[in-house]
């Protein structure tokens, strides 16, 4: 029987009148080498960047150390420490606390393989192994890691060219081939066999039914969401917040919203609004409602200002003055802090604390010629003033840019100028400087 639905509740969150942060200009140290193709990745403690080309480090970001050398990732950042790599011409998976590569050692019915490629399953903790067979068949299992030795047996009906390994309520991942034929599409699952999935149910704003649940945008809800309401709904933008720890299916249909968890349903009216942050909200556990002008069309969306937000985790519906987050930050992170924006107040910074209850106002000097984007880690967002002019490129570090690493814990802004933002890392931040081939990584020290 379908759960009875009730209203989302609402919170108005204080507006604080509280002094503006601190401003200071952080120690800067340099790592790595010198060089123009810089593009750094956290790496839980330790620090990825491509030093070439075609080839990358793992940093030591404490002692400056050089762990691991490589051609290439794959899908990054990967999961539990570690991310599939390339190293010899060969696939392995890259541990990032130690550096350590795994490579497998593959067995086939028939001979040696002759391409092969490895998944790190996005929500169980289990390595994927496919290969391409002298036979011309495709053969895949799951990799225990305990041996580098992996005898493939099964097959599936072609190897598969894209590949998505994604968190998803209790779903294992997809793997998804466009070629002709009946089967599109190829889900993978711990303790299950390979099967085709029909192509409509994988595509943007999809909403079908597979092996008994609902497949939304190649997302398998959880069983126990199966109640979720307005589904199908055409038109309809489709949200889906899947995490291991977070289950919970958000929907909109015109002007009615609804979210669904394990054990309660809720449908509420929310007019002229739409769901802002990526269509899958794995990394939010907040979304925003942005205000439109109008009745929201699919095919005519033009966000405005957000005063309004549903926390799927609490399951409760927030409201702020009106807010326009920074580029790059349209949801809130998991830990509830938006960086935003007031409407007409082109100086001013503001800050959402969405957890904690209030909206304050943190800076009236923030000028920038250029574009602000923002991106968060925890409690520390990292407000960068890029120049992207075609001329410039996205990584310009000359006259008016700068790179902030804003603490709300601490309550500090701390503020270097002609730099670009690089990752944020547990302790510190990671900034850019130069350009060419005179482009050098440094550890701003908070």
């Amino acid at each position: 029987m379908a759960p009875v639905a009730k209203k989302l509740p609402t919170k108005v969150l204080d507006v604080r009148e509280g002094a503006a942060f601190t401003v200071r200009t952080p120690k800067l140290r340099p790592i790595g080498v010198r060089g123009k193709h810089h593009r750094p990745y956290s790496a839980g403690n330790n620090l990825m960047t491509n030093v070439g080309p075609d080839h990358y480090v793992l940093l030591d970001v404490a002692h400056d150390k050089e762990l691991a050398r490589f051609q290439s990732t794959q899908r990054y950042p990967g999961r539990n420490e570690q991310v599939v790599i390339t190293k010899d011409g060969g696939r392995g998976v890259l541990n990032f606390a130690t550096g350590a590569i795994e490579i497998p050692r593959i067995t086939l019915p028939n001979g040696k393989p002759s391409t092969v490629d490895i998944v790190l399953d996005g929500l169980e903790p289990t390595t994927w192994v496919l290969a391409m067979g002298p036979d011309n068949k495709a053969y895949y299992g799951e990799w225990k890691r305990s041996s580098p030795d992996v005898a493939l047996k099964d097959t599936l009906p072609y190897f598969p060219t894209s590949i998505r390994a994604e968190r998803g309520l209790d779903m294992g991942m997809g793997l998804v081939e466009q070629q002709p034929g009946e089967c599109k599409h190829i889900w993978l699952e711990v303790g299950k066999p390979a099967r085709c999935v029909p192509p409509e149910a994988v595509g943007m704003y999809s909403a079908e039914r597979f092996e008994g649940r609902w497949l939304i945008d190649g997302v398998l809800l959880d069983d126990k969401l199966e109640q979720t309401p307005l589904l199908p709904c055409d038109g309809h933008r489709f949200m889906v917040a899947h995490n291991e720890e977070l289950r919970r299916a958000f929907a909109s249909c015109g002007d009615t919203l609804a979210l669904a968890t394990p054990t309660e349903t809720y449908v509420w009216k929310e007019p002229r609004s739409f769901i802002t942050g990526h269509d899958r909200a794995g990394d939010y556990e907040i979304e925003g409602l942005a205000d439109t002008l109008a009745d929201p069309d699919p095919g005519k969306i033009g966000d405005g200002p957000i005063s309004r937000w549903v926390d799927l985790r609490a399951a409760v519906r927030l409201e702020t003055p009106p807010l326009e987050p920074v580029d790059g930050y349209a949801g809130a992170g998991a830990a509830g802090h938006v960086l935003a924006r007031a409407p007409g107040k082109g100086d001013e910074l503001w800050h959402a604390d969405l957890r904690g209850g209030f909206v304050e106002r943190i800076a009236t000097d923030v000028k920038c010629p250029h574009t602000l984007y923002a991106h968060a880690s925890g409690t520390r967002v990292l407000l960068d003033c890029v120049d992207l002019s075609s001329s410039a490129g996205s990584e310009s570090t000359g006259s008016g840019t700068w790179t902030e690493v804003i603490d709300f814990t601490a309550r500090i802004r701390y503020h270097v100028d002609q730099m670009h933002a690089g990752p944020a890392m547990p302790a510190n931040a990671i900034g850019i400087r130069g350009a060419g081939n005179n482009r050098r990584l440094f550890v701003l020290e908070l």
